[in-house]
């Protein structure tokens, strides 16, 4: 055998074994939020067939609640600016967002190294509508004088 085809196999093993240990401890059970579905993410980096290819990537997202640290919805939010008192908020978002991205993969038919690659090009375009409405749960401090 090759000392240099043996020594990068021994390398690309040892790089695969320690990614392999880093996601040991950061697995969840259930839980895919770290990948997007339907948008290029770390999956999509396996090369295929030797090529060229178009993959429009399409992605929607939209909400109408906000959620704690532990995923249950939250109404309201309570801010205590320092010394003084604490007010209590009403909290109502709506969250729109769409993302194109016409992808362009290549894939030569030949390899380096016995290692096949390929390369992307990926333009986003991206359109968010962001509204949030917060008011005070006693009014909004407008009163007859005031206005």
């Amino acid at each position: 055998m090759n000392p240099t085809r043996f020594l990068t196999t021994v390398a690309i093993c040892c790089l695969a074994f320690i990614a392999l240990l880093g996601t040991i401890g950061s697995a969840r059970a259930a839980s895919s939020a770290h990948y997007t579905p339907g948008f290029y993410n770390i999956r999509d980096f396996f090369v295929g067939a030797p090529g060229w290819y178009v993959v429009p990537y399409n992605y929607f997202y939209t909400s109408d609640q906000f959620n704690d640290r532990d995923g249950n919805a939250v109404n309201s939010i309570t801010i205590k600016p320092g010394p003084g008192p604490s007010v209590t908020l009403k909290v109502s978002p709506s969250v729109d967002i769409y993302a194109f991205s016409p992808t362009l993969i290549w894939i030569p038919p030949w390899k380096l190294d016995d290692v096949k690659f390929g390369a992307y090009i990926c333009p986003s375009f991206a359109n968010s509508n962001i509204d949030a409405a917060i008011s005070s749960l006693e009014g909004r401090g407008v009163n007859a004088r005031t206005s």
